[in-house]
């Protein structure tokens, strides 16, 4: 299989996707009719490793199951388990809410209940690997608490933090700050030398693993 290059996508500074599903014949067909879209693209029974944090775990979406680890909070229907039962495909959902790169890469990851340990997410993978996909990135910037920092307390500020010891009037105040006549763009600064590097490394890593996935 050709293998298409990785192309990471960064969302409103707040997460960054990879996806290395489809290719040539492959799409996302109606879930109702899984066998007339495997037939379609070829797709049938091929090897499907899912791995990421919680925007691919299907976190909300209800019920939930118990892998790869307790405390995970995959969805039985999140998108991985959705694209499988459409094309066909041998689903390995290794999706984890609360994840970061390390975790795909090298890190064992003790869940955000802390009820389990989830295996390093990369060694899933292999040469018999047909198809990958990824969602990472947000938690290794912070969204979290960049949402949680931006909230304010009317559509005028200030915001309901109380940041830097002074009640600043919205969120750029604080994270693109202006410093003698220079703006400091913090998240930017973040993407740049913290996101983007661990990025990389993942994709790197997920091609040297799976050098046949697409």
């Amino acid at each position: 299989m050709k293998r298409i290059g990785a192309r990471a996508v960064v969302i409103g500074a707040v997460t960054a996707s990879l996806l290395l599903a489809g290719g040539a014949g492959a799409a996302f067909a109606d879930p109702a009719e899984p066998d007339a879209a495997a037939a379609d693209s070829g797709t049938a029974g091929k090897s499907y490793v899912a791995l990421g944090d919680s925007y691919s775990a299907g976190f909300g979406l209800t019920p939930y199951s118990e892998l790869p680890a307790s405390g995970c909070f995959q969805a039985d229907q999140n998108y991985p388990h959705l694209v499988a039962e459409s094309l066909g495909l041998s689903l390995d959902d290794r999706t984890c809410s609360g994840a970061v790169t390390a975790n795909i890469r090298d890190t064992k990851q003790v869940t955000i209940t802390g009820a389990g340990t989830a295996p390093v997410q990369s060694d899933s993978l292999s040469a018999d690997t047909d198809v990958v996909t990824v969602t990472i990135g947000g938690n290794d910037l912070g969204f979290s608490t960049v949402a949680q920092t931006c909230i304010a307390e009317s559509a005028t500020g200030p915001l309901v933090l109380d940041v830097l010891g002074a009640n600043l009037p919205n969120c750029k105040e604080f994270y693109a700050p202006v410093v003698d006549g220079i703006e400091i763009d913090r998240l930017k600064y973040l993407l740049d030398n913290t996101v983007t590097p661990a990025l990389d490394e993942t994709f790197a890593l997920i091609r040297e693993k799976a050098p046949n996935a697409k």
